[in-house]
């Protein structure tokens, strides 16, 4: 493939730029004769001819373009790094990418949320590029290399100032502390983190490119143990600058601890000290700047004081520091001026300190030294010869040098000091295994003036790049070899001769050496020797043209001239040796013992190097230089990160200016440049940049290989099918084994084919949809013309037929008139002699019916006028009792609503003072029950009402009937019409009284009307008092609802101490302990009672029961009245119709035409009535509501007092239990002893207490009774039934007399000892008895060594029935004692067993079961619960109050289980329900070049599916099932699964580019929707829990809508915040849309301002629900349960 060929029209390629460095362009036309014309796109229509000799960069395609790995682009070169980054950073707002094994970081100069603890456990246990690029990955990828392969690991961080450095090291540090937390109470890892703060202020200061600027290098080891936790830590420090303790430039600040002093002066710590406000030092206000925007610097001092305390730092070294501080303030402060001698002249080689200065006392106070000897040596100092000691004066310049030199030495002992007192606090106390170091170093430095700190940084990042080189240069060619594919040797840049020539024999640093040791060096002695020796031989050295002061180092990275002025000075760093004399001699010990620490430490490295020199054959030299000091420190450096295994983050600064997201790109490639990325591309380029995974690449091309040659089986064969048919040079391409390697460009020619590909399919699909159009266009017109035509023929033939029709028609209309004419004479005839015949005939007939008739309608009259006054009578006084009745009922309703309403009242009120209530919302449940199955005798109501509609209508059928034989009548009377006229104003009276009827009926209808309505009235005001009671119901609901997650989560806590605690024991000890010693916790004491009575108290009184009004008193009789109404009505209407059959013609027109009016007002007032009626049946609903909710919260009030105190004492209980693991071991020392005691009394009791066995007689007669004094005897195999023993008073509990004692032996001496029957099953009272020497041996055999399969097949929580069954026994016999020894140590056995079987799902299930419905039983059967079954109830000891310590100890086993089945599931959710394609041909994108070739190696996973983690859950619930936990419980543990596995799939998802696909969201949605249907299946499809993943849900939905139409995204997505949708939004990748545009992006953060918690990105995967454990349960018949065999408990007898 010739180069030419990739330069065609429409190509992109970068030209390069002065102001941007590199712009896109577009080729206008191929290559011709040498040249190529382009066009820039930013200034279209000007064309650039360029010489094809050297062509442009070519621009990558847009699919690789913004690519988390810079390495995966096709085309590597500067530009496309440059655009890559910029796409990343300004449109993504995504800061790191990776570049090779390099993580680049851009400074976004704002806080970004991706840094919590959610990110951290997104990242932890993640391969390095299965997640976006992150600082968290790279640290986990070097925490995981340290735990594989045992290998020490380091991280250099580097970068220029402002880069962001401190931040990437400080959150570096973070996550290490984080997932390699110390096990051990020292707490290591946040004594390496409090480190962080204690370092910024001593060593970070302000500069004009950053406010937070460290200004030292810092390599920090963190040392881990064989099980990879913190143990410790050491740190190392380079180069600090001392020169800004003395001197800052324009707008930068001095050391953060200087100004922090300041602001803090009126602290208590730092009396006496003498400061004042930054301004009035020189030290802190030389830079005229002593603020920073934002920063409080007295909130950072008490940040720096309180990780001082956190580092052990006594009060006497903070001090210390303190003082130390203040001293250099007042040092720095203290004038100096020309000496003036007693003639008032100024001696210009003469220098003083004026007398009275302020600042003098004050500095020899504190570093505790004279005050005059400080003077004198700070303006003189002593020359020593053979002979004599002389004084000489010092001038104003070189007092105020020799000041400065004072303070920098001093500030850099303080800090130095400070690094020694922090190693010592995070000094492991064994050594460690493996360590992590974290490399803060400052990177390349080019100033405008650089000298001899600037010098020092670039030679180390030399040194740094070198390493870096070599490392990067290694990892390229073991790929090579790891994939076994043919290499050739990379050539790459090795800046060994720049190295050299700062390091080696006559190099810089030598020359600098050897120039410090003249006795009068100077500047310009070094830069003679540093012409005369490199000028011509070293290629790496320059002479300036303009400065004879300067010389020029060619860096890796850039040339830099270094200004020679202060090089002698900073690398001797002398100091006025009697300042030293005098220090050493403070009269503080910490002073002078700092002094000589550091006399001792110079005389050890001046002895290191003088053998060194010694080797060399040169003299000896008396102190180490600087240089030389740092020469040595690299050196140790160097030698520790090639030990290890690098990773690299480079941090990049975007701007000057400090903006956020601003991107300078001149800024940018200088840096990239100085930090070694370009370096990796050009490696990376040099070879085979571009890497697909064989899947990856089929997934991506396989449209450029024929359908014929698809062989999904053989992966490798079909790529080398598709690399045959486009790229005919094998040397382009490699195949290894697992990856395809290709050299640059060639993914970008593949690319190139695959979008003409398209285009060419894209061409052909619309070449036939277009022609399909023009062919359907066609027919259409074709059968439009036929149907024209067609219809113009049927036009012209119509019109013939039409014609021959009227001519036919003319012809017959002729004949027909004809024959009418004549026939119409006939008739006329034939009709005047049948007229005269019917006139006669029908006057006869006449008069005799007209006699019939009136007789028979008279009597038809009397008939119904008799009837209807009869019935208008009954209907009156019907009426009026109707009314006395509602009357009646409605001042009964109003005086049962008043006091509904003063009950509500008071309801509230004790709603208000008893928060709380946790057994509402079940008993609610249950109520609800009870009220659908009322509204069954409401159903039955409706169908009678449907029953008398229908019967209505079969009237109203009759009444059609009756009208059409009216009408029939009224054709007969009209031709009577004549002979009635008479009778006309007699029916019209009666009509009158008819339409008087109406009226009055209409009044009475008017009448209940407003009946209805005032009961309305009364209604809408009971659904106000009902409104209220709900609205007081929810608060006192979430009221509840926090309180008992604010007690779950304490409990949480608690659990997790106490965790803590019993891991620092042995489990068999404890084991056996448990065994050995009756179980401790006594009985609660009175006090306890008393102040859970008195919090009773406060809390409020229980409600007093009223009685409830009687079902249906008030809306019975609103009911039946209108049921008796619409009787009346049909009644009524029946009568009109019947009265309307005696009238006559006009008479029946008039009641006609009233009924039709009357029916339209009938059916107005019947939609009223049916609406009156609706009302009345919600009005109904309401106050049966109210009922049920008045009956429960009456009920659930009663025993919320007593739980309200038990969980307050829990509460409290809980604090007290959380102090520490030493106050149990003592309370258990004290209850052991107590144990002891009591032993000791109760066997000294025993001989006087314990009764000879009793054996019941068969004989009735025989049976004695036990006197009323006896205590109820031990365990036989027959007891007297409870019914032949009267009852024991309290005071006979405190034992019987020798006396009776000895009487009762021999009375039941005498009986004769038969042994009786057993009593019958039906005679037990579910009790079995028990001694109580056997209390161990019961507790082991019913909790420590029961096992889930020995109970299997028997009743469901058959333990926690046979722990209460046993626990009824000492409650039968009135041993308080006993049972609360029982109960605790039950409670105790528990805690133990589900401690040591905290890793098996089953045990635990079983416990969380059996502990629940234990918890129950005592909650039902115990107190002052009136249960139905009070056989079965708890008669003489209230125990209720152990529900909640047993409700404690069953949420510690659900988190538990919670915890396991997380770790169980998490390794399922990303692969089942991300990554699982279930639908087939429905494929997403994936990432180009994926870094998961990491894997190499490793055996091949088999894929899991969504059926696995189905699969995995079933699992789970199937055991919580078996082990008969409730299935409430089972749907809040499910709720709170479902929670776990949305979170896990939207941080992955949110982190993971890929993922953001439309039909990755097809994908997902699928999976979900199986799981959502096992749920279904299972029947555990509840709202709450399906409710949890509809987060999920809606991301499937985002990701598949248009993403353009704001509102209905934001509607849409109502579970996720705006954050979380900018960031989908963000990362979403489509190769065939546009990316979307950055005003739709603002416009979601705008309308998404009402979410909750917008700043919140990540899932809480800690979070936990409040759980709402079960209170009731069906009823246990006790009396039929039995001892399981496998049991062995033959000291148990049943009762």
């Amino acid at each position: 493939m010739a180069v030419a060929q990739l330069y065609v029209k429409d190509t992109g390629v970068w030209l390069k730029d002065l102001e941007y460095v590199w712009v896109p362009a577009k080729v206008l036309s191929p290559p011709e004769d040498g040249f190529l014309v382009v066009e820039r796109e930013d200034k279209p229509g000007q064309e650039i001819k360029l010489s094809f000799s050297d062509p442009p960069p070519l621009q990558n395609p847009d699919i690789l373009v913004g690519q988390n790995d810079l390495t995966t682009l096709s085309y590597l070169h500067e530009p496309a790094v440059l655009h890559s980054l910029k796409v990343r950073f300004l449109q993504s707002h995504i800061i790191y990418t990776y570049c090779g094994i390099v993580l680049v970081a851009m400074n976004p100069y704002q806080q970004l949320p991706i840094y919590g603890s959610e990110i951290m456990s997104a990242y932890n246990g993640q391969e390095m590029g299965e997640m976006d690029p992150h600082l968290f990955a790279v640290a986990e990828e070097a925490y995981r290399k340290m735990s594989r392969e045992n290998l020490n690991q380091s991280v250099i961080v580097s970068g220029e100032s402002g880069a962001g450095k401190t931040v990437s090291a400080k959150y570096t540090m973070r996550y290490f502390a984080t997932v390699g937390g110390a096990s051990a109470e020292t707490h290591v890892e946040k004594k390496v983190l409090a480190s962080n703060p204690i370092m910024e202020a001593i060593g970070n200061a302000k500069t004009i490119r950053n406010d937070n600027s460290s200004r030292f290098g810092k390599y920090l080891e963190i040392g881990f143990s064989k099980g990879h936790q913190i143990i410790g830590a050491f740190m190392r420090t380079y180069l600090l600058e001392k020169s800004r303790v003395v001197n800052q430039s324009q707008d930068e600040r001095n050391y953060h601890i200087f100004y922090q002093l300041c602001a803090s002066r009126h602290t208590p710590d730092l009396q006496g000290l003498g400061l004042d406000i930054a301004e009035n030092f020189a030290y802190t206000s030389a830079g005229s700047c002593t603020q920073i925007k934002d920063i409080d610097d007295n909130y950072e001092f008490t940040q720096t004081l309180e990780a001082l305390r956190q580092l052990g730092f006594s009060p006497d070294m903070q001090r210390h520091i303190f003082v130390l501080v203040a001293a250099v303030l007042h040092l720095g402060s203290v004038g100096i001026v020309e000496l003036v001698d007693e003639n008032g002249e100024v001696q210009a080689e003469a220098s003083m300190v004026p007398q009275g200065d302020a600042h003098i006392g004050l500095v020899a106070e504190q570093l505790g030294v004279d005050m005059a000897d400080l003077q004198k040596w700070l303006c003189n100092r002593r020359i020593v010869t053979d002979t004599e000691s002389l004084v000489i004066p010092l001038n104003l310049k070189q007092a105020t040098n020799a000041r400065d030199g004072l303070s920098k030495h001093l500030y850099a002992l303080m800090f130095d000091w400070v690094v020694e007192q922090i190693n010592c606090a995070l000094k492991a106390s064994t050594k460690h295994h493996v360590f992590i170091g974290v490399l803060d170093i400052y990177g390349f430095e080019t100033f405008d003036v650089n000298s001899f700190e600037q010098f020092c940084i670039n030679y180390a990042n030399e040194k740094l790049q070198q390493q870096f080189n070599q490392h990067v240069f290694k990892l390229e060619q073991q790929e090579y070899i790891l994939e076994a594919i043919e290499w050739s040797f990379i050539d790459f840049y090795d800046n060994q001769p720049c190295i050299d020539l700062i390091e080696n024999k006559l190099g810089i640093m030598d020359l600098l050496d050897e120039t410090c040791k003249l006795p009068e060096a100077s500047d310009s002695q070094l830069i003679q020797k540093l012409y005369n020796a490199h000028e011509s031989k070293s290629s790496h050295f320059s002479k300036p043209r303009t400065s004879r002061s300067s010389f020029c180092v060619h860096h890796y990275a850039n040339i830099v001239e270094y200004e020679s002025e202060g090089f002698v000075e900073k690398n001797t760093d002398s100091l006025v040796n009697e300042h030293l004399k005098l220090l050493k001699a403070s009269k503080h010990k910490m002073v002078a013992n700092m002094f000589l620490n550091q006399e001792a430490a110079v005389a050890k490295v001046a002895k290191a190097a003088a053998m060194k020199n010694k080797r060399k054959g040169q003299g000896m030299i008396s102190k180490p230089t600087v240089g030389l000091q740092f020469q040595e420190s690299l050196k140790g450096l160097m030698s520790t990160l090639n030990s290890t295994s690098p990773h690299y983050i480079r941090c990049i600064k975007p701007n000057d200016l400090k903006s956020s997201f601003m991107y300078d790109p001149q800024r940018v490639v200088q840096q990239l440049r100085a930090c070694g990325v370009l370096e990796t591309i050009r490696i990376s380029a040099a070879g085979y940049p571009s890497r697909w995974v064989y899947e990856d690449f089929i997934h991506r091309y396989l449209m450029l290989l024929p359908s014929g040659q698809i062989r999904r089986d053989d992966m490798r064969a079909m790529c080398t099918s598709i690399l045959e048919r486009t790229i005919k040079d094998p040397e382009k391409y490699r195949f290894g084994k697992t990856k395809i390697f290709f050299r640059a460009g060639q993914v970008a020619y593949l690319e190139m084919i695959r979008s003409k590909r398209l285009h060419d399919s894209s061409v052909m699909i619309q070449k036939h949809i277009r022609g399909w159009l023009q062919m359907k266009k066609y027919k259409r017109l074709r059968l439009a013309t036929i149907l024209i035509q067609s219809h113009a023929r049927g036009l012209v033939a119509r019109r013939l037929a039409s014609f021959l029709r009227r001519t036919k028609a003319a012809i017959r209309i002729q004949k027909k008139v004809r024959g009418f004419l004549q026939r119409s004479w006939y008739h006329k005839l034939r009709r005047g002699v049948l007229l005269v015949q019917n006139r006669f005939r029908g006057t006869c007939a006449r008069k005799t019916y007209q006699h019939l008739v009136w007789d028979s309608k008279a009597c038809v009259i009397q008939k119904h006028v008799r009837g209807w006054m009869a019935r208008r009578a009954y209907r009156r006084s019907q009426r009026k009792l109707i009314l006395a009745q509602c009357c009646v009922r409605r001042w009964l309703a109003r005086r049962e609503l008043k006091r509904l309403k003063i009950e509500a009242r008071s309801v509230a009120h004790l709603q208000k003072l008893n928060k709380g209530m946790e057994n509402k919302v079940i008993e609610l449940q249950q109520k609800l029950t009870d009220q659908i199955s009322s509204n069954s005798g409401w159903a039955e109501r409706f169908h009678r009402l449907e029953e008398l509609l229908s019967s209505e209508k079969a009237q109203r059928g009759e009444v059609a009937k009756r009208v059409k034989v009216l009408e029939a009548e009224l054709e007969e009377v009209r031709r009577a019409k004549t002979t009635v006229e008479e009778e006309l104003n007699m029916e019209r009276q009666k009509r009158e009284k008819g339409l008087k009827l109406h009226e009055q009926q209409l009044q009475s209808v008017n009448h209940q009307v407003s009946i209805l309505q005032d009961a309305l009235k009364e209604a809408e005001k009971t659904k106000e008092t009902i409104s209220l009671l709900e609205q007081s119901y929810r608060q006192l609901e979430s009221e509840h609802s926090d309180l008992r997650e604010h007690h779950q989560r304490m409990l949480r806590d608690y659990s997790a101490l106490e965790q803590k605690c019993s891991d620092l024991e042995q489990n068999q000890a404890t084991a056996n302990q448990f065994k050995m010693m009756n179980p401790p916790s006594p009985a609660p004491s009175s006090v306890d009672l008393t102040a859970a009575s008195s919090v009773a108290d406060i809390r409020g009184l229980t409600p007093s029961s009223s009685p409830v009004p009687p079902e249906g008193i008030v809306m019975n009789g609103v009911r039946s009245h209108l049921d008796f109404n619409s009787i009346v009505l049909v009644a009524e209407q029946a009568d009109a119709h019947k009265l309307t059959t005696n009238g006559t013609g006009a008479l029946l027109e008039e009641l006609q035409r009233k009924e039709e009016e009357f029916q339209r007002k009938w059916e107005g007032e019947e939609g009223r009535r049916k609406e009156v009626e609706g009302r009345n049946a919600e009005l109904e609903e309401k106050l049966a509501h109210l009922r049920a909710q008045w009956d429960a919260e009456r009920v659930a009030l009663e025993t919320e007092k007593g739980q309200l105190t038990r969980e307050v004492e829990s509460l409290r209980e809980v604090g007290h239990q959380a102090d520490g693991f030493q106050k149990l071991q003592q309370e258990v020392e004290r209850l052991s002893k107590e144990n002891a005691s009591l032993k000791e009394q109760l066997s000294a009791l025993t001989p006087t207490l314990t009764p000879t066995p009793v054996t019941a007689t068969t004989a009735p007669a025989a049976t004695t009774t036990p006197p009323p004094d006896a205590t109820p005897p031990a365990p036989m195999p027959t007891v007297v039934p409870p019914s032949t023993v009267p009852p024991v008073a309290p005071k006979q509990l405190e034992g019987p007399s020798v006396k009776d004692t000895l009487s009762l032996q021999k009375q039941l001496s005498s009986e004769s000892p038969r042994r009786p029957r057993p009593a019958p099953e039906s005679s037990y009272l579910g009790i079995f008895s028990w001694q109580d020497k056997d209390l161990h041996l019961l507790l082991n055999t019913l909790v420590m060594d029961l096992k889930m399969e020995g109970v299997e097949g028997t009743s469901p929580c058959i333990a926690a029935h046979l722990i209460f069954m046993c626990l009824r026994y000492p409650d039968h016999c009135r041993k308080e004692k006993q049972a609360t020894e029982f109960l605790q140590g039950v409670i105790k056995g528990i805690q133990l067993v589900t401690t040591q079987h905290q890793k098996d799902p089953q045990m635990l299930a079983f416990w969380l079961a059996n502990t629940m419905q234990l918890s129950v039983d005592l909650r039902q059967y115990g107190g002052e619960n009136q249960h139905a079954q009070t056989k079965n109830c708890l008669s003489n000891f209230d125990l209720t109050e152990y529900h909640h310590l047993l409700n404690d100890r069953a949420m510690d086993i659900y988190n538990r289980i919670i915890k396991l089945s997380q770790e169980k599931i998490q390794p399922l959710v990303v692969p089942c329900m991300l990554e699982y394609e279930g639908l087939p041909g429905m494929t997403s994108s994936k990432p180009v070049g994926r870094r998961k070739g990491d894997n190499k190696g490793k055996p091949d996973v088999p894929k899991l599916t969504v059926r696995n983690l189905i699969h995995t859950l079933e699992g789970i619930v199937g055991t919580l099932e078996r082990a008969h936990v409730d299935h409430s419980v089972i749907v809040q543990f499910l709720k709170q699964l479902f929670y776990y596995i949305n979170g896990q799939m939207l941080n992955n998802i949110l982190l993971r580019r890929e993922m953001c696909h439309w039909a990755r969201g097809i994908q997902i949605g699928f999976n979900l929707s199986q799981l959502e249907e096992w749920c279904r299946k299972k029947g555990l499809a509840e709202a709450s829990v399906l409710a949890e993943i509809a987060p999920v849900y809606q991301t499937c939905k985002l990701l598949q809508m248009k993403k353009t139409d704001v509102k209905e995204i934001t509607s849409v997505c109502s579970q996720l915040n705006p954050l979380q949708i900018q960031k989908i939004l963000t990362l979403y990748v489509n190769d065939l849309e546009a990316p979307v545009p950055n005003s739709v992006l603002k416009e979601v953060a705008r309308m998404g301002g009402d979410h909750t918690n917008p700043s919140q990105l990540m899932i809480n995967l800690q979070h936990m629900y409040s759980v709402a454990l079960p209170t009731s349960s069906p009823d246990v018949n006790f009396q039929e349960l039995t001892l399981p065999s496998t049991l062995k408990a033959n000291f148990l007898t049943k009762i």
